[in-house]
């Protein structure tokens, strides 16, 4: 009896208290970072003037009038946290860009291990999903309606296929979908 006592109490005490925690990947990670990072997350006003080393929030709705003022762009939804054979320095994106001649847009899935990418001093701005726009801080969520808006689609069902993929396109028509961007 005595054992039973002491289960109950300490069920009801742990129930009283309010467990929090945070899963990398279910949400966008803001509420984890620091206020000198969250200083460098701007909102998106004028794409002529932005700066490298900064990170402007985005909607599709936005991102799509702008690639349709560009001939040729990529579009990558990417995870700051990467670990692979595709995971490549920021500076080779850069030289991508440069030696392309086409603009490329690189966008956080989330801000977890922000400082990954951001110690790697980027030498054009980067992107994040503007969650506070979609009322949405579950990832898939948030994820789904950006590229609804970015690719003009009534729905996109499943959001993996262009999640860590490069999106390239003509103006805001999208022409192809690869794995690889140094193909």
């Amino acid at each position: 009896m005595k054992n039973h006592l002491v289960m109950l109490s300490t069920c009801a005490m742990m129930s009283s208290c309010v467990i929090n925690f945070q899963v990398n990947g279910i949400h966008d990670g803001y509420p984890t970072l620091t206020e000198n990072q969250k200083s460098l997350i701007l909102q998106t006003e004028d794409f002529s003037k932005m700066e490298a080393g900064n990170v402007y929030e985005i909607t599709g709705k936005d991102l799509r009038r702008e690639l349709g003022n560009r001939d040729q762009s990529v579009v990558n939804i990417f995870v700051n946290t990467c670990a692979g054979d595709r995971c490549y320095p920021m500076q080779s994106y850069f030289n991508y860009q440069e030696n392309n001649q086409t603009d490329l847009f690189l966008i956080m899935c989330d801000y977890f291990g922000f400082d990954k990418t951001m110690d790697q001093e980027p030498e054009f701005p980067l992107f994040a999903i503007n969650t506070q726009y979609y009322a949405q801080n579950k990832q898939k969520k948030y994820r789904r309606l950006f590229l609804q808006e970015l690719l003009g689609l009534e729905k996109v069902k499943e959001v993996e296929p262009y999640v860590n993929k490069f999106l390239f396109f003509q103006g805001d028509s999208l022409v192809a979908v690869k794995d690889e961007i140094f193909e």
